[in-house]
This record gives C-alpha cells, structure tokens and sequence, in this order.
C-alpha cells in the first residue's frame, strides 16, 4: 500500500477499514485482522497499523480487547427521546389508506416484527384462560355464536363494561354504552355522530394510524396538534388551534398514545376536560382495557377522561379490548365499544345507535 493522496498513510489505512465496517465485511463483534497480518497483506509498517487502530478506536467504531485484538464496536445504544412534534398549523385532509396497508402488509412477511398495529405478544395473553372462558360460555348457551346481537349489544356485556369503569373511577350507566365489533368501529361511530363531512378533527400529532384512516374515510380533516413523548398533546397549542378554527371534536389517547407512548398527566388530563367542556366540543378518547391483574400497567389505566367529564359535558371513549376473564363474558376475541357519558347519556348513545343504523353495511 502506498501514499495516493495527501492523508498521512495510517489515515489511509484506517479509511479503508473503516469502510470495511459500513460495508459490512466487519460487522458488530467480529474481530480485525492482527496487527502482523495487516501490516503484512497491506504491506505497510506495523507502526502505521497501531496508529490506524488507535484512530478507530479514538471514533469509537473499534475497541481494543487485551490479549485478543481489536474488534468492531457494539452500536451506540443511546436513544435520543424525540421532542415534541412540528405538525403543519392548520387542517390538512388525509389520504393514508394506501400507506396503511403497505404498513399491514409488511408486517405479515417472515421474519418482521409488526409493530404497526400495535398488537401484544400473544405469548402475554392469558389465552388458555380466555379459551376456556369461551368454552363454559358455549356450552351453556351453545347458540351464542350462531346469532345476531341487535345494538346497543347484549345487556350483560354492556352492565359488564359499566362494572369495569368502577376500576377507572369512573361511574356509567349500562344506558350510555353501544357495543361495536371493534375499537375502530366504535371510533367511526362517535366521529360520524359527532362531526358532519368535511370538519375539523383536533388529533395528536403523531397519532395512530387507525384514526387517521377514519378521518379519511369519513372525509374530515384533521388538525394536528404538536404532542411530546413525555406529556402528551401541548395544550397550549391547542386551545390556540381552537380560537383560530371551527373544530368539531377533539380525539385523543391520554394513557400511552400510539405511537409516542405519552401519558397525560392528571392534571393535563383535567385541563383538557375543562377547556373542552367550556367550548361545548365533544372529547372522543381511544383507550385500551389492562384490567388482568397480570397486566403490567393496570394502575396507569386509572383517571382515563371520562372519569374527570364534567356533568352535562359530551364525552365519548372508544374502548378496544381483547377478552379477558372477569370482564366480557363474550366470545369474540376482539370487542369495540362506544360509551357515551353526560347528564343525557340516553341522547349520547342515541347518537351512536343512528351513525351505527346508518352505516351501509348495517342499513
């Protein structure tokens, strides 16, 4: 090997094995030619090689192990928590189909981890407790998966979810809650009776793609709101966006939004109750039941805002579930629900009965 250019040639001798690395023909752990080696195949001095590994390992893209050589560095694992979101200021209408089904399709191909439904490990779930559940269920009414349950939904389930909220400390009445077959279905339900076509939906930013595709498929628009991973949807911005547009609902995920994994903290929680309600806007949340004692964060799913509506105020929480025991004596393994809670939670569920009835495949 022999000086081309300008760079001092254990400089040159470096470059080529740090280009070896991004190449992939060192990769993580593996360990360098010996110092003879190298100096011997590149026909250069030994000195010049030290110098060179001593230049990787100043960077940090080789680490020197004694008695053993040198091997190509670990990945930096340090992840920088994102700040909060820069979303464009006004309404903006969405067009995520395509993208969503690229997203779902790439996640069935061998070897991917799926991450962009937002799925639990199966291997987490008390499955074998669930099937079980399921069994007793059938043979006691063997006709119960053979038949159709008219809305609002089985009153049993719906006084089952009302016993659930307890938990949440939050008081409902069995009245204000309409079974869907589905967290999204529930979601479309509380947007259609709520937001007429072409209106403004205030939405964290980023938000799950599943609320995105049903602001697209209903023909809102939706307005984003800058959110953070450490508190969520910034209030400030909000309340702002409402002064200087004509919002017909704001949807957001208090407790470990998709996908930033934020939490609301009580007191934004409460504030945005408050800001809402003094608007008269309708507050439509997305959540997800924890509610297994083996579930991890049970507690967190406390004070979700329903539980802080205040009276009269138009509140609707979308709640999607996987069955468990002590909670829908049901046996689909996927439940929506749409709940509605004010002084008038009859006229709220109403409201969701008639965008249900007028959906074309249930008309």
């Amino acid at each position: 090997m022999t000086a081309l250019n300008d760079l001092p040639l254990y400089r040159q001798v470096a470059d080529r094995l740090a280009a070896a690395v991004h190449d992939g023909a060192y990769r993580q752990g593996d360990r360098l030619p010996s110092v003879r080696m190298l100096a011997r195949d590149w026909d250069v001095s030994i000195n010049t090689v030290i110098e060179a590994y001593r230049d990787l390992s100043a960077h940090g893209l080789i680490t020197a192990r004694p008695q053993t050589g040198y091997f190509v560095s670990a990945a930096d694992s340090t992840i920088v928590e994102p700040g909060e979101s820069t979303p464009p200021a006004g309404p903006t209408p969405i067009g995520t189909s395509e993208l969503a089904l690229q997203v779902l399709q790439d996640g069935r191909r061998p070897g991917m981890l799926a991450l962009g439904a937002a799925l639990p490990d199966p291997a987490k779930l008390p499955l074998t407790e669930v099937d079980r559940i399921i069994n007793r269920i059938l043979a006691d009414d063997p006709e119960i998966a053979h038949r159709y349950e008219m809305p609002p939904g089985a009153a049993s389930l719906r006084t089952a979810i009302a016993r659930l909220y307890l938990h949440a400390d939050c008081r409902l009445h069995s009245d204000g809650i309409v079974a869907t077959a589905g967290g999204l279905e529930a979601m479309v339900l509380a947007l259609r009776a709520t937001c007429p076509p072409g209106a403004i939906v205030a939405v964290e930013s980023p938000t799950y793609y599943g609320i995105l595709q049903a602001l697209d498929g209903l023909g809102l628009q939706a307005l984003e709101i800058p959110t953070s991973p450490q508190g969520g949807m910034n209030l400030g911005v909000l309340c702002f966006a409402l002064d200087e547009h004509r919002v017909a609902a704001v949807m957001v995920i208090s407790n470990f939004c998709n996908p930033g994994g934020s939490r609301m903290s009580d007191q934004a929680k409460q504030e945005l109750v408050v800001l809402l309600a003094e608007r008269d806007l309708p507050l439509i949340e997305e959540t997800s039941t924890v509610t297994s004692r083996t579930m991890v964060y049970a507690r967190a799913w406390r004070n979700p805002l329903m539980s802080l509506a205040m009276p009269g105020a138009c509140c609707c929480v979308v709640l999607s579930a996987r069955s468990y025991r002590r909670v829908y004596e049901s046996v689909s393994s996927r439940l929506g629900v749409g709940i509605a809670r004010s002084n008038d939670s009859r006229r709220h569920r109403a409201w969701l009965l008639a965008a249900w009835l007028s959906t074309p495949s249930h008309a």
